[in-house]
């Protein structure tokens, strides 16, 4: 059994806040939350004395005079129009969530975050057998982002849906017409492109879905699921 950290929440909302206490407390998490911007700088450091993890609204990630450690596990709230301006976030550490998402949708999506942080064993991605190469290695993944491209990697040339890349790679149930999968696809692509000096292994598909392609072969394997 692994000790609940504290949460640190802060968001403009107090109604926000105050749910989300709520819901957190309900989970057996001791919470700290602060609706007020002046003194989130105050509570920041003193929650990094000690074991904590931070929510905070991706305004107020943007306005922090000193940058969060990149061992600091963090959930950015976003809205839906922010979450495509975000190009990089801050360790592999960290993820985004809606705002608008239900409270114990953002208590799941934490617990997935730590989680994944301490199963720090290597994974698929970093076995010298498996489809990804070491170079991908270098990439600098969200913990959402390396589980998309672990789940894709995991069905070669096989064209995967969103609501199947939502269950079993954010662990949560997709919503039709949400952009998320298509804003961390994205990035991803981008960032295997970069990393690898040539064309995304990874190709969206037509109201099918995306696909990760090494060899670039056509694509003749059915959705799945």
């Amino acid at each position: 059994m692994h000790s609940k950290p504290t949460v640190l929440i802060a968001a403009p909302n107090l109604a926000t806040c105050l749910q989300l206490e709520r819901a957190f407390k309900q989970s057996n998490y001791n919470v700290v939350t602060t609706h007020h911007e002046a003194e989130l700088s105050k509570q920041i450091q003193h929650c990094v004395q000690r074991a904590c993890v931070f929510i905070l609204h991706y305004q107020y990630y943007q306005n922090l005079a000193q940058p969060l450690r990149h061992s600091q596990p963090l959930l950015l709230l976003v809205d839906s129009a922010s979450a495509e301006l975000i190009d990089t976030l801050p360790n592999p550490t960290s993820d985004f969530v809606l705002s608008q998402a239900a409270p114990i949708e953002i208590v799941t999506r934490l617990e997935i975050l730590l989680r994944r942080r301490r199963q720090a064993a290597p994974s698929n991605l970093a076995q010298p057998n498996s489809p990804m190469t070491a170079s991908y290695q270098a990439l600098a993944l969200t913990g959402a982002e390396h589980a998309l491209l672990e789940l894709l990697a995991q069905h070669p040339n096989t064209v995967l849906s969103k609501e199947y890349l939502c269950s079993h790679g954010l662990q949560r149930t997709y919503t039709p017409g949400e952009r998320s999968i298509d804003v961390h696809i994205s990035r991803i692509r981008q960032k295997l492109t970069d990393a690898l000096g040539q064309p995304s292994p990874i190709k969206s598909v037509r109201n099918r879905g995306y696909i990760y392609s090494p060899q670039h072969e056509p694509i003749n394997k059915p959705t799945h699921k």
